[in-house]
């Protein structure tokens, strides 16, 4: 393209023009020039009280926490959202030993192996020391579910039989098997009872803590989209 000297550009148009081409070229630069694991691309997929949780917070969760390593990144926000309002009410008792921290992230070294979790480690920019508020907050989550809630909870005669009769027979059944007498199982019922009862009251807790406090979901990752 060319001007001649009644359309040339002004000032501003310089201003503009100049502006365009140096952003073609960093464009180009980012995507052509550098390895792709040089340059991280981000999102914010939610907001708790100024709080954020990115996507690659997600991807570090899922990569190193085993129990979520086949969950979707949406399911995993959702955790994640409820875990950061749990730990905001914490118990001045409870806290998280560093040798716990430690502890966990051995294991974690021996279910990747060694060499994957450096490499995991590297993908991310992160060390070890990274890796330590994440484990650190799990870990107090889990801490804070267990004492409000492992309580002792009252599981009645009649809960049990009906538990028996409208669950735990039907699923035998399914599974081609011949239900053994009530009278044999009732520890493995109650407890089974009392494992729903508690869970259900994690999940009231959870939802009350989401309407006392401003949880904005601005993006859920979709896996196809990544």
């Amino acid at each position: 393209m060319f001007f001649n000297k009644k359309n040339r550009p002004s000032g501003l148009g310089k201003l503009i023009i100049s502006f365009f081409f140096s952003l073609i070229f960093f464009v180009f630069f980012q995507k052509c020039l550098l390895p792709e694991e040089n340059y991280i691309v981000d999102r914010i997929c939610a907001v708790i009280d100024n709080e954020v949780i990115t996507l690659t917070d997600l991807k570090i969760v899922r990569t190193f926490f085993l129990n979520h390593q086949d969950e979707p990144l949406s399911m995993i926000l959702n955790h994640m959202i409820d875990q950061k309002l749990v730990t905001r009410m914490t118990d001045p008792e409870i806290s998280i030993d560093p040798i716990e921290i430690d502890s966990y992230m051995k294991k974690v070294g021996v279910s990747l192996s060694l060499e994957r979790f450096k490499q995991a480690l590297q993908k991310y920019r992160m060390n070890e020391d990274d890796l330590k508020p994440y484990v650190e907050e799990s870990l107090l989550y889990q801490k804070i579910i267990a004492k409000k809630f492992n309580q002792v909870v009252i599981v009645r005669l009649k809960e049990i039989e009906d538990y028996y009769n409208e669950t735990y027979v039907p699923q035998q059944k399914e599974l081609g098997k011949t239900p053994p007498a009530i009278v044999e199982i009732l520890d493995e019922l109650e407890s089974s009872i009392r494992k729903i009862k508690i869970e259900n009251q994690v999940e009231e807790w959870k939802t009350m803590l989401r309407n006392e406090v401003g949880v904005e979901i601005l993006w859920i990752p979709d896996e196809e989209s990544l």
